[in-house]
């Protein structure tokens, strides 16, 4: 929108007809703009109260560029955000996530300075609270799933794969399927999955069959067994492929979270037998979808990576409006970067919004393309972008 000049006036008006707060990518787009130095987007931020709710909107997206909003962004526009934020009675929670952006405003703005001072009196009296185990290794297991939310989890974690006994396996399959801590029993799944056991497989394939209909309060789980699910989920990609991959075909014929499920294991463990069945499935919904249900296929037929695949990708990169399947079906097309056909989508993805394609494209720029020299060359000194794709473009122009 900023190198073709694209009318402010348009995306704000694009703006301005969303009704969800926080919902559209057209304050986003003005945000870059007003960072990227244009004068109109940048009016927005200087006087937030003409167009409130989109100023709000840009601000917090430049929230996640804390050097830059520290320097530049319009005192009024942070102090609107902050007066939000409390209003919502959210502003401890904000404060706390984006330390980083409202640390530069706390001596201005009393009542974020006051949210530090709580959230640092909260994390205190937290740390008194739990008990650190000393000892990991000789702790019963009941003690180290306990102890979860206060020992770093990794340990926790660590120290279950060592808990095979019968009578360990079976707390930890009970905690899985009744605890009511969601650390506790994402460890314990987790770990039974790693160990091989199959014990709750049934379970998981039953919680992953029942009706979760977000627009019907009769058929949608209880959060408490979404997250149970999810548990279990996690389980079923920690058993060996071996395991789970005829299941997987299975599940995926039957849709609804199975597929999902079953997307995830494919993910990880497709064969070159599953391509052809994958590449069809692709080949029919990115017709008449936006790719958001292509996720775990693309990434199956990556893990394939069979170059006869390629054609398949370059539909969904084309056609793609959901950016993270549009990277996806890139990163296969970068598997056969040494193509006539993949030079021209992996020198788009230098344009792509997502930092991990355009950090593809740098990595297979074709130097002898004059327009992707200026781009690298352009991305070097960006000092919005991210600053893994900066590095790339640094290599890349450097030869």
């Amino acid at each position: 929108a900023h190198q073709i000049g694209l009318p402010t006036s348009e995306v704000l008006a694009l703006a301005e007809r969303v009704e969800e707060e926080f919902d559209s990518l057209a304050p986003c787009v003005l945000a870059e703009l007003a960072a990227r130095g244009n004068d109109a987007a940048f009016a927005l931020l200087a006087d937030p109260d003409t167009h409130l709710q989109t100023a709000l909107r840009m601000a917090d997206y430049l929230r996640d560029r804390p050097a830059w909003a520290a320097q530049f962004l319009p005192f009024a526009v942070v102090q609107r955000l902050a007066e939000h934020c409390e209003a919502e009675d959210d502003l401890d929670y904000d404060v706390e996530v984006h330390a980083p952006f409202w640390q530069h405003f706390d001596r201005r703005l009393p009542a974020v300075a006051d949210a530090f001072a709580r959230n640092a009196a909260l994390a205190a009296t937290e740390d008194v609270g739990r008990t650190v185990l000393a000892d990991p290794i000789s702790a019963p297991t009941s003690v180290l799933l306990d102890s979860l939310e206060g020992t770093p989890s990794a340990i926790v974690t660590a120290e279950l794969l060592n808990r095979r006994t019968q009578a360990d396996r079976a707390l930890l399959a009970w905690r899985v399927e009744h605890d009511e801590s969601m650390p506790r029993r994402h460890a314990a799944a987790r770990a039974l999955g790693v160990m091989q056991d199959l014990r709750l497989l049934e379970l998981a394939e039953a919680m992953f069959r029942r009706d979760d209909d977000f627009a019907d309060p009769n058929r949608t789980l209880p959060p408490a067994d979404r997250q149970r699910r999810t548990a279990l989920l996690a389980y079923v990609v920690s058993l060996p492929g071996a395991v789970t991959l005829p299941l997987a075909r299975r599940w995926w014929q039957e849709g609804g979270f199975l597929r999902s499920a079953a997307g995830r294991v494919l993910e990880l463990h497709a064969e070159a037998s599953d391509r052809i069945w994958i590449e069809d499935y692709v080949r029919r919904t990115i017709e008449r979808d936006s790719g958001w249900e292509l996720i775990f296929e693309v990434d199956a037929l990556v893990r394939i990576g069979d170059p006869r695949s390629l054609p398949v990708y370059q539909s969904v990169a084309d056609r793609a409006t959901y950016s993270w399947a549009r990277t996806r079906a890139l990163t296969g097309i970068a598997q056969h970067a040494d193509t006539e056909s993949a030079r021209a989508p992996l020198a788009e993805a230098l344009w792509d919004c997502e930092a991990e394609a355009r950090e593809l494209g740098c990595r297979h720029a074709d130097r002898a393309n004059a327009e992707v020299t200026l781009r690298l060359a352009a991305l070097t000194t960006d000092a919005l972008e991210d600053d893994d794709v900066r590095e790339a473009a640094v290599r890349a122009a450097n030869g």
